[in-house]
């Protein structure tokens, strides 16, 4: 019971960090982006 638990709560870990990862690179992309634009209008 106990070990089941600690998978759960690993793959949730897991499952966070992913989605984090996830946030971090599109906030990242549209900062590129945005920089891109400002190159590209100047």
């Amino acid at each position: 019971m106990r070990i089941a638990r600690s998978i759960i709560i690993c793959i949730q870990l897991f499952l966070l960090l992913d989605s984090l990862k996830c946030k971090l690179f599109a906030s990242n992309l549209r900062e590129h982006r945005h920089s891109f634009y400002d190159m590209m209008i100047s």
